[in-house]
């Protein structure tokens, strides 16, 4: 991929030691947005709450409307700054020597928590409103109009009948999201000074180091197309239709 002209270093090193930290903050803030969303959603729909239904309305019409680097401002603003409970900067202390062990890898989740909750703030209320958009729409078919006719639990219902069928959808958007999101906030990254893939994009950007913005876009690419790949195996695998016989 050639040499950066700002680090002075091989593209392809810069991008392989940006990747961790993104797949890091990436994966734990959107497996962590996915089920507490859906798990909120199937409930949404189950019990019909209108409390429930207007406060997580009310929570996506707020938060979808602020753009994400709002939210780490004001995260950065009360948590850091304010109660001084988290760090604002960095990915792991400097004092701190890397390797695999429970002093450093605590301290990474440390550095590690406003980044993730700034995702999970502004993405939780999107997997709640499509889990109990799809959940609602089911809740009228005949499989499980007879599901209840039969006297099946609740339980069972909820799980196996309602949730395992509104789930296939959300697999789909799952990976989806995290192709796009795998590119992570350059603002975002910037703002916590956090090596990430949108750290390193946004310093190319901003240095015109057109190598190293190439190598972050073919890996950006690459990524989603992986992404896109994985879900419709996990579809394939999940929906007993789609199968070979």
């Amino acid at each position: 991929m050639g040499q950066s002209m700002s680090y002075k270093d091989s593209v392809i090193n810069i991008v392989m030691g940006a990747l961790p930290w993104t797949l890091l903050v990436c994966s734990i803030s959107l497996l962590l947005s996915f089920a507490v969303g859906n798990i909120l959603g199937v409930f949404i729909a189950w019990k019909r709450s209108k409390v429930w239904d207007g406060i997580m309305t009310g929570y996506q019409a707020v938060f979808g409307s602020i753009p994400d680097y709002i939210v780490a401002y004001l995260l950065v603003a009360l948590f850091s700054i304010g109660l001084g409970l988290f760090p604002a900067r960095g990915a792991y202390d400097s004092n701190s020597t890397p390797g695999w062990n429970m002093a450093f890898i605590l301290d990474v989740l440390y550095h590690a928590f406003l980044p993730v909750l700034c995702y999970f703030l502004t993405t939780v209320a999107s997997w709640v409103m499509g889990m109990k958009s799809i959940c609602v729409g089911l809740l009228g078919e005949d499989y499980m109009n007879y599901a209840r006719a039969r006297g099946l639990s609740n339980k069972r219902i909820l799980f196996t009948y309602l949730g395992r069928n509104a789930m296939l959808p959300q697999i789909t958007s799952l990976a989806i999201s995290f192709g796009l999101m795998f590119s992570g906030s350059p603002v975002i990254e910037n703002l916590f000074v956090y090596p990430g893939v949108g750290y390193y994009l946004n310093s190319a950007i901003s240095r015109r180091d057109y190598p190293l913005m190439q190598g972050m876009f073919l890996m950006i690419i690459v990524m989603v197309l992986l992404s896109g790949l994985v879900g419709d195996a996990l579809n394939k695998r999940l929906n007993p239709r789609l199968r070979e016989k």
